[in-house]
């Protein structure tokens, strides 16, 4: 299946490419097609009327090709492109399925923040072991 990925871009510019390439990611690791729309900030300039223009315009013929549309929205709201996305969506009768990106998010750091406390544990009874012989 391939999947469009609608989150924010705007604001925190690079923590949100961040979540949407590690969505990207996941969906990678489900046995799907990302198709990230947020890889075009990297082509054009966002605060560039006209290149922005074309990067929605852009993103909007990446929902035509795809199968379904994963809308992360958290409690900062959806985005003036993210409504565009999903309006596009809609037009297209395309599967939507909306996912709390806070939650999410939270997850992630959640067991990012296990895996360094493990690694870290680890690493001291290396320590430990070690010093012992």
């Amino acid at each position: 299946m391939i999947i469009f990925i609608c989150s924010r871009l705007r604001g925190d510019f690079e923590k949100n490419l961040e979540f949407a390439e590690m969505m990207a990611g996941a969906v990678i690791r489900s046995g799907n097609v990302p198709l990230c729309p947020h890889q075009i900030a990297r082509y054009l300039d966002d605060k560039n009327l006209e290149e922005r223009e074309l990067g929605m315009l852009t993103a909007k013929r990446m929902i035509g090709l795809a199968d379904e549309v994963h809308v992360f929205a958290g409690k900062d709201g959806v985005s003036e492109g993210m409504a565009g996305e999903i309006m596009e969506a809609i037009k297209l009768r395309k599967n939507i399925k909306f996912i709390d990106r806070d939650e999410v998010w939270n997850t992630i750091h959640t067991r990012s923040n296990l895996a360094t406390e493990a690694q870290k544990r680890l690493e001291s009874i290396k320590s430990a072991i070690s010093h012992s012989r």
